[in-house]
């Protein structure tokens, strides 16, 4: 998955609205990846909102929203198709550019758990396809379990 988003230098930034969308084939390419059998939706609501100095380590864009996403997967307990919807909150940084960057950078950087750093340093394009599609595995349950499915208890569980 390849989302490229560029942002333009600006002393006076402004905030930005991004709505990404993965295309058709995108969602066919995180199914195969992903064994699930299909994505019907994945979207990034992203507004990028302001300059954030990151300490003596240069400047990035404070980037919040939400990852959302429709995807069929298959009930280990009934072993049928059904419809999954997800989603989670986004809390990242877009590094404009970095003085130097080492373990104390990451280790500095309390509030936002993803930094990004830009692919072309004079253009400031980003890719955010990897940390998207990243996010969407992270959010498909391991043993997925469809909500009508019967809860099935083992006989002897719960004794000690």
């Amino acid at each position: 998955m390849s989302i490229r988003v560029r942002v333009r230098w600006e002393a006076d930034f402004a905030p930005q609205h991004l709505n990404l969308q993965a295309t058709a084939e995108e969602r066919a390419a995180l199914a195969e990846q992903y064994s699930v059998p299909s994505v019907h939706a994945v979207s990034a609501d992203l507004r990028l909102a302001s300059l954030v100095h990151l300490g003596g380590y240069g400047m990035g864009i404070g980037v919040t929203g939400k990852i959302t996403c429709a995807l069929d997967l298959n009930c280990v307990s009934t072993l049928e198709d059904f419809r999954f919807h997800a989603e989670q909150d986004v809390d990242m940084h877009l590094v404009l550019h970095a003085r130097r960057v080492d373990d104390d950078f990451y280790n500095s950087m309390a509030a936002p758990d993803v930094v990004v750093f830009a692919r072309h340093k004079k253009q400031l394009q980003y890719d955010l396809g990897e940390y998207i599609g990243e996010t969407v595995a992270l959010l498909i349950p391991s043993h997925p379990i469809a909500p009508h499915a019967p809860l099935i208890v083992e006989a002897g569980a719960g004794k000690s």
